[in-house]
């Protein structure tokens, strides 16, 4: 049952990589932004693992997709996948001056769950979704 569920979350991230793709190169970067902020937290309570499942499913659907899926790609889908599961997840864009560098991440709780935390505290927040 349980690697039944992960091979299903890992398609749903497949399905949503595909969606953001489409999105971003068909409508653009404002309405990827709409399609991540009216995604609604369901309202039901996620089992105490669920971050690290979907993080992982995320992971590996990257694996799988014909396409480098970048921070932000990466992000929006863990984004969207937490949100639907229950869990109150922000998605955080920053940047760097010097060098010009620009990353995305997830934080539940205030706890950076999908790239080293002093990664992300290198990029000073631009916005918050």
């Amino acid at each position: 049952m349980h690697a039944l569920r992960c091979h299903f979350l890992s398609f749903l991230a497949v399905v949503e990589l595909l969606s953001f793709d489409a999105r971003m190169k068909l409508l653009g970067f404002d309405h990827v932004c709409r399609w991540i902020e009216k995604c609604p937290v369901a309202r039901r309570l996620p089992g105490p693992a669920v971050s690290l499942r979907i993080v992982n499913a995320v992971n590996r659907a990257c694996v799988y997709y014909p396409k480098k899926a970048l921070c932000l790609a990466r992000s929006a889908v863990i984004t969207r996948l937490l949100r639907q599961a229950g869990v109150s997840a922000k998605l955080n864009i920053g940047a760097q001056r010097m060098p010009f560098l620009m990353h995305a991440w997830v934080e539940v709780d205030r706890i950076v769950i999908d790239c080293d935390p002093n990664e992300a505290r290198r990029f000073g927040v631009l916005w918050t979704l």
